[in-house]
């Protein structure tokens, strides 16, 4: 038999004991079986046994078939709900409402509520470790001291003290083992955990912000909140405990030290508080500078998002040179204030490393010239065991404090983000009749001062260009728009002030102007007087001039405006596709289906009424065609017609269009409205925003727009 017989053998082997194994059915898409649901095993460690658990031997099964074959994706064992982040995030969720508004720090004590008492235990066995750790070498003078008496004729012993000294040096040594494995097994999968549902919570806040949150906060500052805070909150959870660890250490330790060499034990703390005070003032520099680096990797990731966000453009015009300065101007920034930190690091680590050193040299020597004849073997072997178990929580208390300091900077940073304000959702309630009911609504806008301000700026220069085309004298003068954004910014801060019963100097910009608050927004469009009913199973044309309120009325009605007054009332569930279609980079099928389940002859008809059924056929792969970064590989009338396919195969029983049929063909269009809103939508509640007048007619209700009111609302006929 050869060898690759034997291979193929023991891979038979596996398989077959993969098959007998207990397993559990659920859905993965696989690269090569797209949508193909496989099977995974249950969690192994959730039915082992202590003795299993305490060794790990649950694991030896995944390790020996990664040693006979290459691991696929059906050979990981599934996750145990709890350790899932829909889990968590569902937990998470419950118990921060209940704390929301009882204490001070919701999210810190959300945590605390969630993980507190596998914290705690950790905490346990890391304490039993370290008794574990501490007893040794007081074991090991005793045992040194027996030796000495042994080979002393005038000295008799019994052999087996001596015997059992060694056997419990050995099973503390074995049970410090076991313990700190189980310690760091616990903290590493609690750290896992509070990423998971750290980063679940971001992801889930972004999408609820309201208009004003989300002006204050870019893409970039979310984005690093997910990755990079919620990383270092993780991995500050393998050094929290050594904050009481490491102090018991050093204080038992020279405690120990002074009852076997006295007096010059204080050689060795005197070294000590010299390095404290460096060690604070490094501290305090260190805590200065996550701040800053923080606050300027924000400002990176959001340059980088901008650029790639219109690289089309900046190529076009050629500016890759100015974006490319201003990128690495704030990338300079942050590698400068990060090798800062680098070299802080480096100082302290190098003073601790050298500290037991020092102080063992300092405490030995000054023992020698105290007591010279009686630096023996049961001073010396146990003293040396001391500053052996000093050397490492002394080297690792710096880590632990900067670690311990970046976590708390990323938790405040991601408490912050999670308690701004989020979105208006409107709850459901049971009116089968009237699905959408607004009465006497004013809805608004928000937008960043300093946004605005850019933009006056760019309308005054237009303005100026255009008038010196003409010869005309340009106004030097400052634009009258900004004027009044600055004068409303004044007005909000002083209201907001006053309030507070704070007295607050104007600051000063350049040239004397008053500085704005990079944060402050004002209204700048709003929706007046709203009173609108949608009667189930409607077909309801909305239509006015550009800018009347169109797109706007459907944001009030899914909550993205402010809601200044009047109510508004949701009966169902809601499909939207917005007027830019917006799109994964995913496959044609994943972006229909949105992690809906996937069923064929419902999907194939959503494909024909939306008119997608000849593009799938030009499609290399079908259905299943890889689409590019923002649908770039699709026409923009294939991806706005992706984006209607995506609401109709949601089946919501409201549907909104945001002025869909302006991005596709005539004939394409006529064949969007006729099957799919039509006759495929029958019976559902339907808004469509259009331009296309000769869809009106055909409307069951039309509803007319002009400056943010409802000037016209009812049937084709009456309007005519």
């Amino acid at each position: 038999m050869t060898v690759k017989d034997e291979k193929e053998i023991e891979d038979v082997k596996v398989e077959e004991e993969t098959k007998e194994e207990d397993i559990e059915v659920i859905e993965y898409d696989d690269d090569d079986q797209y949508g193909e649901r496989i099977k995974l095993q249950k969690p192994p460690e959730k039915e082992a046994f202590l003795i299993s658990k305490m060794s790990f031997e649950w694991l030896t099964p995944l390790v020996f078939k990664g040693y006979k074959k290459p691991l696929e994706m059906k050979d990981i064992p599934d996750l145990e709900d709890k350790h899932k982040a829909k889990e968590l995030h569902a937990t998470f969720e419950r118990k921060l409402k209940h704390q929301f508004n009882h204490v001070k720090h919701p999210v810190l004590y959300t945590l605390i509520n969630m993980f507190g008492g596998k914290f705690l235990f950790a905490g346990f066995l890391k304490l039993i470790f370290d008794i574990c750790n501490l007893s040794s070498p007081l074991l090991l003078r005793y045992i040194v001291i027996f030796v000495n008496d042994a080979i002393d004729p005038n000295v008799s012993v019994v052999w087996w003290h001596g015997v059992l000294m060694t056997i419990g040096l050995f099973a503390l040594q074995l049970l410090a083992v076991f313990l700190t494995q189980q310690y760091f097994h616990i903290i590493l999968v609690l750290g896992m955990n509070l990423r998971s549902v750290l980063s679940a919570a971001v992801y889930r806040k972004a999408l609820m912000l309201s208009n004003h949150s989300r002006q204050q906060n870019e893409n970039g500052k979310v984005t690093n909140l997910m990755s990079v805070d919620s990383e270092k909150i993780q991995q500050s959870m393998s050094f929290l405990h050594m904050l009481w660890s490491g102090m018991i250490q050093i204080v038992y330790c020279l405690v120990a030290l002074s009852l076997i060499l006295y007096y010059p034990t204080t050689a060795g703390v005197v070294v000590i508080l010299i390095l404290i005070p460096l060690q604070m003032f490094v501290f305090k520099k260190y805590a200065s500078l996550i701040g800053s680096v923080n606050k300027i990797r924000d400002d990176r990731i959001k340059s980088i998002t901008e650029i790639l966000s219109g690289i089309r453009i900046i190529k076009f015009f050629n500016w890759e040179s100015s974006y490319k300065d201003r990128v690495q101007g704030i990338r300079w920034k942050e590698v400068k204030s990060v090798a800062s930190m680098a070299w802080l690091r480096a100082t302290v680590g190098t003073l601790m490393t050298s500290a037991p050193v020092f102080i063992s040299v300092a405490s030995f020597g000054f023992y020698a010239l105290m007591f010279p004849s009686q630096l023996t073997p049961q001073v010396i072997f146990p003293s040396l065991a001391y500053f052996n178990l000093l050397r490492f929580p002394m080297v690792i208390f710096p880590m632990v404090v900067t670690s311990t300091l970046e976590a708390r900077a990323s938790l405040i940073r991601i408490s912050s983000f999670l308690m701004l304000e989020e979105r208006e959702v409107y709850p459901i309630q049971e009116d089968k009749e009237n699905p959408i009911v607004i009465e006497n609504g004013e809805f608004f806008w928000e937008k960043r001062v300093v946004d605005l301000m850019k933009e006056n700026e760019e309308k005054a220069k237009k303005a100026q260009e255009e008038l010196e085309k003409n010869g005309e004298l340009p106004d030097q003068s400052v634009n009258p728009q900004e004027k009044v954004v600055v004068v409303e910014q004044e007005q909000q801060q002083q209201e907001t002030d006053n309030k507070k019963g704070k007295k607050k100097k104007k600051k000063k910009g350049k040239k004397g102007e008053p500085e704005v608050d990079p944060t402050a927004t004002v209204e700048t469009y709003a929706l007046n007087n709203i009173n609108l009913t949608i009667k189930k199973g409607e077909l309801v044309a909305i239509v006015g001039k550009v800018g009347s309120g169109k797109s706007s009325l459907i944001s009030s009605i899914l909550g993205e405006m402010q809601r200044r007054d009047g109510s508004i009332t949701i009966s169902d569930t809601i499909g939207y596709s917005k007027q830019e279609a917006w799109i994964q980079n995913a496959t044609v099928r994943d972006n229909i289906t949105f992690h809906l389940p996937y069923n064929k002859k419902k999907f194939d008809e959503t494909v024909r009424v939306c008119g997608l059924t000849h593009d799938l056929e030009i499609l290399d792969a079908g259905e299943l065609t890889a689409i590019g970064e923002k649908g770039i590989n699709l026409s923009g009338g294939q991806r706005q017609r992706v984006s209607i396919a995506r609401c109709v195969y949601s089946d919501a029983n409201i549907m909104m269009f945001d002025d869909p049929l302006s991005a596709v063909d005539a004939h394409v269009g006529a064949h969007i409205f006729q099957e799919c809103l039509t006759k495929h939508l029958s019976g559902k509640t339907r808004l469509l925003v259009t331009h296309q007048l000769q869809y009106v007619s055909k409307c069951d209700r039309v509803i007319v727009m002009d400056e943010g009111k409802i000037v016209e609302n009812g049937n084709y006929k009456e309007l005519m």
